[in-house]
């Protein structure tokens, strides 16, 4: 691809979401050797740092307290205002996430010479868009150029509504940042913590963890949940009711995650559904020895049961409790677990993922 050739990323807002982290990252990177913009659909404040050679617009949809008939005029009307955006500011590859998301792209980028490379990364059969969403999608997705899917199961699932030759497997990258805040060798400091790392939602089941840990006998150890959401309140009250009230820490939304990766020494992830979990990469990437749930899709694409990690069914509270005392009494396990999660995270750094988009776009230019 032209280091002339123009790059936008697109997102629906810039909030502390992963998608949103991701796409800034790649934005930052990509700015180094092409000319690239950020859009969103909403007008709103980044909660991540862009480089200064970002380039940053938005399609201004307001969509509060409007009935349907008021709503779907706004989609029309960002739509072509996005279209008029990819126009004058002569964007030549437009790089976006999400079904709704997705579809303006497609829209703004149909009948232009702009091409068009849309992403999912949430799991598509447990996390459907709405009836809407998902008729515009089945309609429009074999319109672009090309999706990237992040998990093989993923790309099975979009081959039933699109050419399977449009769909590569990708993954996302992890924060550049953390290579200069991960100092190698690791040595976990001991603090006998327990790390989460997600939205406190029902699908993130942070409730598993705090009923398995509510079970060991190991009341020195503590519990850390970094992340906010819908669930914080109740999850407190577990806590409360279960008597380990004073053992689970909520963190809440941080930027510094990376310093919350050092300090553990044990991380779980306990969700229902996922589509690659960029925090169950960025963990093993710090060299955590991982516990996460089977679920579909992704854990187990990124952890080899046994060998860097281990694998628990949905919603198991008796196997989280047996792995999790068997890593806090075994330290020579977690230490075989966090040399191999340093090992396989590797292919998930930047400058390998950025080369793969990369090798993506220029077959498309």
């Amino acid at each position: 691809m032209s280091k002339k050739q123009s790059i936008a990323f697109l997102s629906f807002n810039l909030t502390s979401g992963g998608a949103e982290r991701v796409f800034s990252n790649l934005a930052n990177e990509f700015s180094a050797d092409y000319p690239v913009s950020m859009i969103t659909i909403e007008k709103c404040t980044p909660f991540y740092e862009l480089d200064q050679r970002v380039q940053r617009w938005d399609c201004g949809l307001s969509i509060a307290k409007k009935g349907p008939v008021s709503r779907y005029f706004s989609y029309i009307t960002t739509a072509i205002k996005l279209r008029k955006l990819i126009k004058e500011k002569k964007i030549d590859l437009v790089v976006s996430a999400s079904p709704t998301v997705n579809v303006f792209a497609i829209l703004g980028c149909m009948g232009t010479n702009t091409k068009c490379v849309i992403s999912e990364v949430n799991n598509p059969i447990v996390d459907p868009p709405n009836l809407f969403w998902k008729t515009w999608r089945d309609l429009l997705y074999n319109k672009s150029d090309c999706l990237i899917s992040q998990t093989q199961s993923s790309k099975d699932f979009f081959s039933k509504i699109m050419d399977n030759n449009k769909i590569v497997v990708l993954p996302n990258p992890l924060n550049p940042d953390f290579q200069s805040q991960r100092v190698l060798p690791i040595k976990r400091p001991g603090n006998k913590t327990i790390l989460t790392v997600g939205r406190l939602d029902s699908n993130k089941a942070q409730d598993i963890l705090i009923r398995a840990f509510a079970n060991i006998p190991h009341k020195d150890w503590t519990v850390k949940l970094l992340g906010d959401g819908v669930e914080m309140e109740s999850l407190k009250q577990l806590s409360e009711e279960l008597g380990v009230g004073e053992q689970i820490h909520f963190a809440g939304r941080q930027s510094n995650v990376a310093n919350y990766y050092k300090e553990a020494d044990i991380f779980v992830f306990t969700s229902r559904s996922e589509g690659l979990p960029n925090a169950l990469i960025e963990a093993q990437y710090f060299g955590l020895p991982c516990i996460s749930t089977d679920c579909p899709f992704g854990p187990s694409e990124i952890i080899e049961d046994g060998t860097n990690g281990y694998l628990i069914e949905v919603d198991s509270v008796e196997q989280l409790e047996e792995k999790l005392v068997h890593l806090i009494n075994e330290p020579g396990v977690r230490d075989t677990f966090s040399e191999n999660s340093i090992k396989a995270s590797k292919k998930y750094e930047m400058g390998s993922v950025k080369k793969q988009w990369e090798e993506l776009f220029n077959s498309l230019a």
